[in-house]
This record gives structure tokens, sequence and C-alpha cells, in this order.
């Protein structure tokens, strides 16, 4: 006799079997090292999304975001009353049509940037979206240090004037950093002279001010070239009550500063302040270590590009003991008066750092030791020896396997014909920048793969 089951008994087997599935996706929602979430779209009356409410996170979502499986149940405006509208029109979007959707974003709730996913999760009357976002922040920041990096640098290269540098460097970092002070500083004995500083909310702060006044702890540092970063002058337990009360007479309620010393000795710093206390992140911290290095050797070149133009005696001095590499080369032309070649006259001490080439080059024609010279290099020689109009330029020299920032400029009257350049070896640097840009551009094709697998494929 064959038994037919009754429904009780059909619903029983159903759950049976559905259990081992929801186990094996719940186990899968929970190893995902992405932020998801499923979240009911709340509407109003007029169809518009206004709120939506937490069904359910997984592990890692507290990790991404901050907010954890404490938030379940909740709506977004009772864990962040500030809902992000751009964010509220794309949910709504999702759970009207049912098409998904990736983006990157800045969330302002959160104070990250996101790359997320959505998708309609169910039935299209449910109104529920499935949210995957991974935290961004780290690389946006990059990014938008690059960026900035590369201003600065185009910014910089045809300043001849050292208090011109400090200027645009200062106003410069202040915006991008969004601070109320950025300065620099030259030691001038016992005082540092700031002959300007970027002010937004505060008075600018320039002229002769006493070292010692600010604090046994700051000067300690930047005699010892220390970084110095402190995010709440009033609490920091590094600071005694006197340099408190220097600190808050000075509006500083953080700051960064970046000392320069030379041979032993401290001759400068760059730093930026805040009034309120500030939590620095560490592309802010880089980016005041570039902008110092930066100005610092721009306001040398121009100093030492300026010493170049006196009298001989001074030019011998400064020529063996900057740290730029520095040579004079005879150009030689062609019928048409179009440069072909050039002869070391002679180099300076730093020469060799620079290029990888010793003195031996001195007398030398530049295709006996630079197997592949620029033709674009060899005009720009050309131009300067025929007009006097001397040039700064960012140039790979593919013979010596190198980036250069490079100067030129005629050394004598309309009839001369050999120039003097002033260079720097920036290949590290450029190669900093390339690999930014290449992290730039990887992120950007991973951003529309789905899949683990294509991910894979793609690297």
């Amino acid at each position: 006799m064959r038994i037919i089951p009754s429904s009780q008994e059909h619903l029983s087997d159903s759950r049976d079997a559905a259990a081992p599935k929801e186990e094996h996706f719940r186990a899968l929602f929970e190893s995902i090292d992405d932020g998801v979430s499923i979240l009911q779209i709340l509407f109003d009356e007029n169809d518009h999304a206004v709120d939506y409410r937490f069904l359910a996170v997984n592990r890692a979502h507290h990790a991404v975001s901050g907010v954890g499986t404490e938030v379940v149940g909740k709506r977004m405006s009772e864990v962040k009353p500030d809902i992000d509208p751009s964010l509220m029109q794309r949910l709504e979007q999702v759970a009207l049509t049912g098409e998904s959707v990736r983006f990157e974003d800045f969330i302002r709730p959160f104070d990250r940037w996101y790359e997320v996913y959505l998708s309609r999760f169910g039935p299209p009357e449910s109104r529920t979206v499935a949210t995957v976002f991974r935290d961004i922040t780290a690389r946006r920041r990059r990014e938008h240090l690059q960026a900035f990096l590369l201003t600065l640098s185009d910014a910089l290269r045809p300043l001849v004037d050292p208090e011109q540098i400090q200027v645009l460097a200062a106003d410069l970092l202040g915006k991008h950093l969004h601070v109320n002070h950025a300065l620099y500083g030259e030691v001038r004995g016992a005082y540092v002279y700031i002959s300007h500083c970027y002010a937004d909310g505060l008075p600018p702060m320039v002229g002769l001010f006493h070292a010692e006044d600010f604090g046994k702890r700051l000067m300690e540092g930047y005699r010892a070239g220390r970084l110095q970063v402190c995010v709440n002058t009033s609490t920091d337990p590094l600071f005694n009550e006197q340099e408190r009360q220097v600190m808050a007479a000075a509006h500083a309620g953080a700051y960064i500063a970046v000392p320069l010393v030379k041979q032993g000795v401290w001759v400068g710093l760059l730093s930026v302040q805040n009034i309120q206390p500030r939590d620095w992140t560490p592309t802010d911290i880089q980016a005041v270590q570039e902008v110092a290095e930066r100005t610092w050797a721009a306001v040398e070149r121009t100093r030492a590009e300026r010493a170049l133009s006196r009298s001989e005696e001074k030019f011998r001095s400064l020529f063996e003991s900057i740290d730029e590499g520095v040579s004079t080369m005879e150009v030689y032309f062609d019928e048409q008066d179009k440069a072909i070649d050039f002869k070391v006259l002679e180099v300076n001490a730093a020469h060799e750092a620079m290029s990888g080439r010793g003195r031996d080059v001195v007398g030398k024609r530049g295709r006996e030791f630079i197997g592949d010279l620029e033709q674009s290099l060899m005009e720009r020689l050309g131009q300067v020896a025929l007009t006097g109009q001397p040039i700064r330029f960012e140039e790979f020299v593919s013979g010596l396997g190198r980036w250069f920032d490079i100067y030129f400029a005629r050394d004598g009257g309309s009839d001369s014909r050999r120039v003097i350049t002033v260079y720097n070896n920036i290949t590290e640097r450029k190669q900093r920048e390339a690999n930014l840009r290449f992290l730039a551009e990887v992120s950007a094709d991973f951003a529309p793969l789905l899949g683990t697998e294509a991910i894979m494929q793609s690297v």
C-alpha cells in the first residue's frame, strides 16, 4: 500500500532541504571581506526614497563602514542622521527599476570613499537592495595627493625667485589640506623669519619669531631634524603647561612641521597648523614632507642659478659645492644652424652622483658617451645657445637611463655657443609618480569586474 505524505510532511521535507542551502549562503555572506548589507528602501507617498532600514549585515560590515550588527532593524536616519542624497537617489533607482549599478563616491555620513555595487534583492514589490562595498579612501587620497604634487611641480618649475617659490608652495599646500596656517620659515640665529603665511580663518603669521618661545619639545625636534606631528596640543602629554599656553596663544590646536637640517644645522621649516585638533592622515603628513622637499630643492636651485650669473670666482666656489650636477658645454651646429652635438668643458663634483658619469667626460663629445642622444635635448641646447633664453624642463635621457630636472642657460654673450647646465636626478620621484598612476589605472580596470576569476585574469 502506497503512503501519501501529508501537507505538513511536505513542508517539513521542504524545510529540511532548504536548511543546508541557507547555511551555505549564510557562510558565504559572512566570509566575504567586503561589506555586505541587505537594505529595505523606505519611500514617501510620492514614491521617493527617503530612508532605508538595515535587514542584515555581514561581519566585514563593521570593519568597512564603522557600524556592525547593532544597526540591524534600524533606519539609517537613526544611525547617521545626515543621509547622503546621491546615495538615496541610486538606491531608489535600483529598487524601482531592478537595474544594478556600480560606482565610486564619497559617502559623507561615514566620511569615507567607497566603491559600491547595488542590486535589487528579492521580488520587485519587496523594494529591497543588496549592497556590496569596499573602503577605497586610502587609494583616493593617494590619487588626490599625486594630482596635487604634479600641480605643485608644474607651478614651481618656471619660478626663479626664492620668495615666490615659498609663497606659492605655502598657498598651494594650505588650500590642499584645508588648514588655517601654512608657512615656510628660515632660521636666522635665535629667530625664525617667516616672510609669507597662508592664512584661512586667522591673521597671517609673518615676521621674526624667537625660536625658543615655541617650547623645548619643538626646538629639540627641529634641531634633530625630526618630523613633528601633533593632533591635539591641549591634551598632548609631551607639552608642559607653559608650552600649551604658547600654542593656545598661537591658535595652534594641531600641527605638522618638517624641519630642514643642512650639515647638522637647523636652517628652516615648513609647517601647517589647524585651530581645532585634527587626526592627520598619512597622506596629509606625506603631502607636507613632499612639499618641504620640493620647496627646499627649488629654493636652493634658484639661488644656485642666480649665483651662476655672478663673478667667476663666486661661480667656481658654488660650482664645486652645490649638490646638484653642473656642467658647461660647447654646442656644435651644422650649416643650417641645427645643433648636432656638444663637447663637455667642465663638470662639478656632484656630476657623477647625478649622471653616473665621472670627470672623464670632460673634453668628450656627447655622442661619445651617450650613444642614444635624444634629438629633443639637442634642440633645446641649440635654442638656448642661439637665443640666450634660459629654459627648464624634465627629460628622460635614455643613454643614461635616468630622469633629470634640467636648467639650460647660455654662458656668455650673443656670439657664445657655450651652455651651462644645472641638473638633478629625479628618477626616483618619476618612478613613484608612475607607480601611483599605474595603481590608479589598475583600480579603474578592476571597477567593472564582478568575479574573482575575471579580476585575477586582468591582473
